[in-house]
């Protein structure tokens, strides 16, 4: 018994270093978040943003990194083919992430958070900051919630009244959607309206971006929904400024200087943060690597290795 003990043990090991390997990880009692590794070398964990939305819409996009680096996409709980049981609040997600951590066997973490996901990375380091190696926010939600009153009005703002009368009708028609293959049409058409308010070049999305932001189980459409108001609500009128002063980690906040989340907050992150600077990414929205990949990932690589990058202030 002990002989096969270790050999399942040996072939779960295995599993983790093996490129493009899928699987499950239970974090919490019926709980499974769904990994997907890239690469070897050196880890870095990608965290989605939404919340609610899963790792399908940016792992493609972001490949590039595991030329050099083995990159570990998760689903967060609730999202994608990860499971939701019980309710689900951003501490909730933290300490899925921690327990991500242990069951990986990671002793600390580099952490790559896009939009909700920069601020699930902050969350994590103000929570359990020794136990951080390095973060990369890129198109990071604000430090306090008066900013998201501002990016919701910029993406409007970005659409004619004919795209935000279709974008209504296709909320709508999402809402009402049952069954997988619905909800995936649906999905889409939303998504086909409000996409390219994220982009300074919304003809660069289709062709260049291999992303999915309707991945099946369209099942899952449903239940993100459901964490998106529950994780936003358990955070309420935040304001994390006062705690970042904890987060001693290098942080590295790479900006679109078209992103509808305005360069102010991510100049916030930047004067609270003791080790960080801030790469402003010209001519890219909320999607730098998507737009602006021969700038992002040379940068981002160089932060990894331990370095600035020369244009980050």
């Amino acid at each position: 018994m002990r002989q096969v003990a270790a050999v399942s043990c040996a072939i779960a090991l295995l599993s983790t270093l093996i490129a493009g390997a899928e699987r499950f990880v239970t974090v919490a009692p019926s709980v499974r978040l769904f990994v997907r590794d890239e690469g070897r070398g050196a880890p870095i964990v990608v965290l989605h943003g939404g919340p609610g939305l899963d790792s399908n819409y940016l792992a493609d996009d972001l490949l590039p990194l595991a030329s050099r680096r083995r990159v570990v996409f998760f689903d967060q709980r609730g999202a994608g083919r990860s499971s939701l049981a019980g309710g689900v609040t951003a501490e909730t997600l933290v300490e899925d992430l921690e327990a991500l951590r242990r069951q990986l066997r990671f002793d600390r973490l580099t952490l790559l958070g896009h939009s909700w996901g920069a601020g699930l990375a902050a969350l994590y380091a103000m929570t359990y900051p020794a136990r951080v190696e390095r973060l990369v926010l890129v198109g990071a939600m604000p430090a306090q919630a008066r900013w998201l009153n501002v990016f919701d009005a910029n993406l409007r703002d970005r659409l004619s009244a004919s795209d935000q009368a279709r974008l209504g009708e296709a909320d709508a028609d999402w809402q009402k959607a049952s069954g997988d293959v619905e909800q995936i049409e649906r999905c889409r058409a939303y998504w086909a309206v409000l996409g390219k308010a994220y982009y300074a070049h919304p003809e660069a999305r289709s062709p260049r971006s291999r992303g999915n932001l309707c991945a099946p189980p369209g099942a899952a459409l449903a239940s993100g929904r459901r964490v998106n108001v529950a994780v936003w609500a358990s955070l309420g009128d935040f304001d994390w400024r006062p705690r970042l002063a904890s987060v001693r980690a290098p942080m590295l906040l790479v900006h679109g200087d078209r992103d509808p989340m305005p360069l102010d907050a991510a100049r916030e992150w930047r004067a609270r943060v003791p080790s960080s600077r801030l790469l402003v990414v010209a001519d890219a929205g909320h999607m730098p690597y998507v737009e602006q990949p021969d700038l992002f990932f040379p940068a981002v690589q160089t932060f990894l290795d331990g370095r600035w990058p020369a244009a980050a202030r």
